[in-house]
């Protein structure tokens, strides 16, 4: 450990990890109880199909295919098979069948994953072996399939998922609930460490290049089987703090971003594998699988029912990020107290019954904010991130349908700021309204978006005197063909006096980027990267404190996947694509800056643009004499 860095942040992991298991003595939020249809043999890789039904794996040799007349014996060829079974009265699973019928050249295949209208699967090959472990170290080779499905899930022609790659396993499959993303496990070169998770999106009939979930996930050990039910991803890891082997987690989606890891606790996980947690929020059920000691086999498969929802409140400051420490949670519209937040600004509550109010974060010099607690029974495992705004940078904020001026919650606000890159965000309430954390003087590219709506943008300045901001209307994405010549966003003027613009307002390229780097400082110059790729504009976005060196902004996702193999051969084999809004498209003339003042004119997607010269070599080209009237 003192000889390798990898070996240190290892040790370190594991210490910590030692430390967790000896404090997380927190009752279970969950039921669990080995299933019915668990057998002295490997059972693995549970997933539902339609309502009550569930495919799984398992190399037991003592249920016959069906139509057959004979069980196969377990032979050498095949290790494990598929089954079918559904639950009984009690909520047990019954007693199985094979899934497929006969005598075809199915084995070896599991996990699998049906999409939601279980018309389509996706199915591992896989090469265990009944009694070893499951595990990468153990020379897993996987790879993915795709097929048609029939209704009894069987399927006849399965082709090969057209990112399978040779050297690496790719597997562990997951469709999202509307079906247009698959998730899967992958040690492909590019990772974090072992297996990572991935995600590709349904393009037509092909599948868009597969896009690492990033280090919030990810990370040098092994992450696999990945399960999402539209706002958490349930997957198991061997490195993230936890009891031991591998270990179920959470992870939820914030503004877009995968946010905190959080371990499922007791009775979910044990010192053994715990892993392929899938949960049916509608019905509170779920199945995971198992090694633990106790068991039936050698991996065993698990009934989940929640018992209680774990609400879990995250408060930060909305300008910083950084945690609050001390503020107030109140449930007085509940029925229930009040709590505070520790000093990582998170406060968590295990309910045993579900809630239908509002409650109210407060704290000492920021701006309440109310959170709808409208819960589905006890099924909606929720964590809950509030950014409170301070009162002396709080500027309020409504977005309307441009058309019948109706107030729209949920829009999701990303203010840029135009001189550091640092980004804020909020999102609208039932009422449309919004808060959001701007420093007074500074410009900001502000961007509108919510699914079925164009997005939008708009620069302003924030003004020193009034802290409220025009009404802001976007446009559905259906709207009537004569409002295409409309401009992208409505501006609503107010009773209040607004502070003016130093700024026009401009429409901004919205699409893809590719993400090439991630550094700690500001770069001083993108010139040589820009030259190198010869592909388009080359910037670095500020979040937090890294800066992101992109190419882009690209319109669309086929554009931007060309760009990413560019990249990749250019030598920049761990680019990846990032949803980017960049700069704006057209130049911004700033009325208030006096002459001698640099302005931006960033690159247009359409338009003219001024050659000063053609040169072989451009090292001895002197930028300086004309940077400041533009981008060179």
């Amino acid at each position: 450990a003192e000889q390798s860095p990898a070996f240190r942040t290892r040790a370190k992991q594991f210490s910590e990890a030692c430390q967790f298991a000896l404090h997380a003595d927190a009752p279970s939020a969950f039921k669990v109880t080995n299933e019915f249809a668990s057998s002295k043999y490997s059972d693995f890789g549970p997933a539902f199909l339609g309502k009550d039904r569930v495919v799984y794996a398992s190399s037991r040799p003592d249920i016959a295919t069906r139509n057959s007349r004979n069980a196969p014996g377990g032979t050498a060829a095949v290790d494990n098979r598929l089954f079918v079974t559904q639950r009984d009265k009690n909520g047990f699973l019954q007693t199985p069948q094979t899934l497929h019928d006969g005598f075809g050249a199915h084995g070896n295949e599991g996990p699998v994953a049906y999409s939601p209208d279980g018309q389509t699967v996706a199915i591992t090959k896989n090469n265990f072996r009944n009694g070893v472990r499951q595990i990468p170290h153990a020379g897993l080779e996987l790879t993915l399939y795709l097929a048609e499905a029939d209704n009894t899930g069987s399927w006849k022609d399965a082709k090969a998922f057209i990112h399978n790659g040779a050297g690496y396993s790719t597997g562990y499959p997951c469709f999202s609930p509307d079906g247009k993303a698959l998730y899967f496990a992958s040690d492909r070169p590019g990772g974090y460490g072992g297996y990572d998770l991935y995600v590709s999106y349904r393009t037509g009939a092909s599948w868009s290049t597969p896009e690492n979930l990033g280090p919030a996930v990810n990370t040098m050990g092994n992450e696999i089987t990945p399960f999402f039910d539209g706002s958490s991803l349930y997957f198991a890891s061997d490195f993230h703090k936890g009891f031991g082997g591998f270990d179920i987690f959470k992870v939820e989606e914030n503004n877009g971003r995968w946010s905190t890891v959080y371990h499922m606790g007791n009775g979910l996980n044990s010192s053994a594998d715990d892993y392929g947690f899938i949960f049916d929020n509608l019905r509170n059920i779920g199945y995971f699988v198992s090694n633990r000691p106790g068991g039936k086999g050698y991996e065993d498969l698990y009934r989940v029912v929640k018992e209680s929802d774990n609400l879990v409140f995250k408060v930060t400051d909305a300008a910083t990020g950084k945690p609050l420490a001390g503020a107030v949670i109140d449930f007085a519209n509940c029925n229930e107290g009040s709590y505070a937040t520790s000093e990582n600004g998170i406060f968590m509550l295990q309910l045993q019954k579900p809630l239908d109010c509002e409650a109210t974060v407060r704290m000492n010099g920021y701006r309440p904010q109310s959170v709808d607690m409208n819960m589905i029974g006890l099924r909606s495992n929720r964590t809950i991130e509030v950014a409170l705004v301070n009162e002396s940078g709080a500027y309020e904020g409504r977005v309307v349908d441009a058309i019948n001026i109706v107030p729209l919650a949920g829009v999701k606000v990303i203010a840029t700021d135009r001189a550091t890159g640092e980004r804020v965000e909020a999102t609208t309430n039932s009422r449309g309204a919004y808060l959001i954390a701007l420093n007074p003087g500074s410009t900001y590219l502000l961007r509108y978006s919510k699914p079925g709506y164009r997005d939008i943008s708009q620069t302003l300045t924030a003004g020193t005197g009034s802290k409220r901001l025009d009404d802001i209307g976007i446009y559905p994405v259906n709207a009537p063909a004569a409002m295409k010549s409309e401009p992208e966003t409505a501006v609503f003027a107010r009773d209040v006096a607004q502070p003016k613009s130093a700024t026009t307002t401009t429409a901004a390229v919205s699409g893809y980027s590719v993400q090439l780097a991630a550094v700690s400082k500001a770069p001083a110059n993108l010139s040589d990267i820009k030259n190198k790729l010869n592909l388009g504009e080359v910037y670095a976005q500020k979040e937090g404190q890294v800066y992101k060196i992109r190419l882009g902004v690209f319109p669309d996702r086929q554009s931007a996947e060309a760009a990413l193999a560019a990249c990749k051969e250019k030598g920049y084999p761990q680019a990846f694509l990032v949803e980017d809004t960049g700069r704006p498209a057209v130049a911004e003339v700033e009325t208030a800056v006096p002459k001698t003042a640099a302005v931006e004119f960033p690159v247009l997607q359409d338009g003219y643009a001024i050659q000063l010269l053609a040169l072989k070599d451009v090292s001895n080209f002197d930028r300086s004499k004309v940077e400041s009237l533009g981008e060179v």
